[in-house]
């Protein structure tokens, strides 16, 4: 099997109006200063994840990172071959990257959905796994305006869940400088992570507190691990 180009692997997924997504992408990777170990084409990758059609638009089920996450949670053996070069070539372009530990200790992540509190989910000591890559930011401000502005486009009440991410194995990737939308600060957390339920306080949002734990890396054996400084 061949790593496929960028444009081959959203070609797969019928990815609508794919040169404009394409040139958005090459555009932001070529205008960063910090492309590191980066090829401009694997900066380009991890642009595409953070590339928006927009809620609300009859493209945005077709989001990049939708496309690969849905994949990675449902595992169906179709879409695994149609995302299996997109999932590659961001395993690939991420582990170029250092690892990002947030100086104050915490990531957060909000989501506009509410968890099942049950006894089979978010509840105070169970475990849970992440199984797609997961958005986080250091930045406790940027979530809550994230789910603010959510729940005004919708004509809501505040709502969904915020979670508070800390412990001495917490890491991810600061893909900031190569983001289609860069004030989200946004720290990437690879896929199949386990987490401990540390506290639960159903509010609105639901706020849970989660400790990171150490988890082996998807596709270790075939893409390098990420440096550590």
């Amino acid at each position: 099997w061949k790593m496929p180009s960028l444009e081959q692997a959203l070609t797969a997924h019928n990815v609508p109006n794919l040169q404009d997504v394409l040139s958005i992408c090459v555009d932001v990777a070529q205008n960063t200063s910090t492309l590191g170990n980066l090829s401009v084409e694997e900066a380009a990758v991890l642009a595409c994840y953070t590339f928006d059609f927009g809620q609300g638009t009859p493209d945005y089920e077709s989001n990049p990172y939708k496309l690969i996450n849905t994949t990675l949670v449902n595992r169906g053996m179709l879409q695994l071959q149609k995302s299996r070069g997109l999932i590659h070539l961001m395993l690939f372009s991420l582990r170029k990257l250092p690892r990002f530990i947030p100086p104050q200790g915490f990531l957060y992540r909000g989501i506009t959905r509410r968890v099942n509190l049950d006894q089979q989910h978010y509840f105070s000591g169970n475990k849970v796994t992440w199984h797609g890559f997961s958005s986080t930011t250091p930045s406790l401000e940027v979530t809550q305006a994230f789910l603010a502005q959510e729940a005004k486009q919708k004509g809501t009440p505040i709502d969904g869940t915020l979670f508070i991410i800390s412990g001495p194995a917490l890491w991810g990737y600061d893909i900031t400088p190569f983001s289609c939308i860069p004030a989200e600060q946004e720290i990437l957390l690879e896929p199949e992570i386990d987490l401990l339920i540390k506290g639960v306080l159903a509010g609105n949002p639901i706020t849970v507190q989660l400790e990171m734990l150490p988890s082996p890396l998807l596709l270790s054996k075939m893409i390098p691990a990420p440096s550590t400084h």
